[in-house]
């Protein structure tokens, strides 16, 4: 009776830290609830143990198998410890997200280090701790109902990281074992954690992420774009980040038979301001679900009197002149530099231009996009300095979107869709908020037809990229291997894990 109410124990234990794990329901304090309450429980099942069973007499056993216990138990504190040293200590305690609640609430995929050998390590020194401990009856019950506890909870943290990391995580999953340093010993997942991810469609059908794969468009909808139509099989899935939050949850779906991936940029609705997108989260969620091209489309202002309202600019050049915003994936202990010389995809811009005429959409090729940081318009004074400079149409969502998009090597065009023109024309003040709003409805429709065109031209290249966006890492970490923060390293397994794993 006594080990039934004490494995009781540990099932609640169990079932609490399970639900708990990964929630977010209380904001930034999230992860500092979720230790504190752990702890309780843990304190409070090893009480009601010591209470029951505390009292038995220790195993007898030959000195030589006392003694052999004693090293795997250490050796289960030293694999913990030294595992340990490559973990962000500050995140798992929660303090990190109390500080600096925007930043993501994980440390992404780790492979690196002691995870090069084991998916698992913590849990396999916790493995070797808790058995290396089972000198009594007490110990044995807490070993065997530890043990029991941690594959339950590993099987469906697998599923966790199936769901969030897809074919990233599977072919680690393939290639490294669990807790034992033998690749003849796979942890099976359990019928309710099933093998599944956002990436995986139909008969373990996975859409790959690297550029010499079939393309994959993904569209990134500005105002007024929040679907996109004709598309059949379609499903919204939420794609998680080490990153954070994205915009929205994605919508799948083909188009004439295309692989297609939609992005209401400011999410349905129009939810999120300018300023506070998650641009990093979304081009990493895109590369993620295996996409390879991205469409952006969002409503711009005219600089330039020869492109009227309803014009379509497809962009060859930024001026960035956004300030709050964080702008790269790498930081401190991975430093990379990438050419932004040629911001767009040439390839690219040349099958938008094709599509755009073939539907009947007036669009002009080239153009420069000047990005403020909003939400509030520009002053005159603004307008007229940035027509001085050469600028054609004025925004605030294409950077640093396109500059992350290189980055993670992935092909970018945008096409600016002209609603009005800004403060500087003489005519503005008079235009009302009606015609605006029939402009930027009449534009939104013109963009789905042409992501209708334009999709079977950019699914049909079969090459790696020529403009090179497939490889602009090639020579851009700088950072000495032996030096570079596992933490970040591990983040970027989507973003740059063509070249960190090469």
């Amino acid at each position: 009776m006594d080990h039934a109410a004490y494995g009781l124990a540990w099932l609640v234990f169990g079932l609490t830290h399970s639900a708990l794990a990964g929630r977010t329901w209380f904001g930034r304090w999230s992860r500092i609830v979720y230790n504190v309450i752990a702890t309780l429980q843990f304190l409070a099942v090893a009480a009601l143990g010591a209470k029951l069973l505390g009292d038995r007499a220790v195993f007898v056993m030959p000195e030589l198998a006392r003694w052999s216990l004693g090293v795997v138990h250490l050796m289960g504190w030293g694999i913990v410890l030294a595992s340990a040293r490559f973990y962000d200590l500050g995140r798992l305690g929660g303090l990190t997200q109390l500080r600096h609640p925007e930043l993501a609430p994980d440390e992404g995929l780790r492979t690196d280090g002691p995870h090069a050998r084991l998916r698992h390590p913590l849990y396999a020194g916790a493995f070797l701790i808790l058995w290396g401990a089972a000198l009594s009856p007490l110990g044995l019950a807490t070993a065997c109902w530890g043990s029991l506890y941690l594959l339950i909870g590993t099987a469906c943290e697998e599923h966790r990281l199936l769901r969030r990391y897809g074919e990233a995580y599977a072919e680690y999953r393939r290639r490294v074992p669990a807790f034992v340093p033998w690749r003849g010993l796979p942890l099976p997942l359990p019928p309710f954690c099933p093998n599944t991810s956002p990436a995986t469609k139909g008969k373990g059908e996975v859409i790959m992420a690297d550029g010499h794969s079939t393309p994959v468009l993904g569209i990134i909808g500005g105002s007024g774009v929040y679907d996109i139509d004709g598309l059949t099989n379609k499903e919204w899935r939420r794609i998680e980040s080490p990153f954070g939050a994205t915009s929205d949850e994605f919508l799948f779906g083909e188009l004439n038979g295309q692989k297609l991936v939609f992005l209401p940029r400011h999410g349905r609705g129009h939810r999120i301001p300018p300023s506070e997108l998650n641009f990093r989260a979304n081009i990493d969620a895109m590369k993620r679900a295996g996409v390879t091209e991205i469409l952006s489309v969002s409503a711009v202002g005219s600089l330039k009197e020869e492109l009227p309202p309803g014009t379509f600019v497809i962009v060859d050049q930024f001026i960035d002149r956004t300030f709050a915003r964080t702008k790269s994936f790498f930081e401190t202990g991975l430093v990379a530099h990438v050419s932004m010389a040629h911001p767009v995809c040439g390839r690219l811009g040349d099958l938008v231009e094709a599509a755009a005429k073939e539907a009947g959409i007036i669009c002009v090729r080239g153009g420069t996009y000047l990005v403020m940081e909003g939400p509030q318009f520009s002053t005159q004074a603004e307008s007229n300095l940035y027509r001085q400079w050469g600028c054609d149409v004025i925004g605030m969502t294409n950077m640093p979107e396109a500059k992350l998009a290189r980055e993670a090597e992935m092909c970018y065009a945008s096409v600016a869709m002209v609603t009005d023109y800004d403060c500087w024309h003489p005519d503005h003040d008079a235009v009302t908020v009606d015609a605006i709003v029939k402009v930027l409805l009449a534009n939104a429709d013109r963009a789905r037809s042409l992501v209708k065109t334009v999709a079977p031209k950019v699914t049909g290249r079969k090459a790696p990229c020529a403009k090179g966006c497939h490889t602009a890492l090639d020579n851009a970490i700088i950072t000495h291997g032996e030096v570079r923060d596992p933490a970040v390293v591990g983040r970027l397994d989507a973003v740059a894990g063509r070249v960190l794993k090469g």
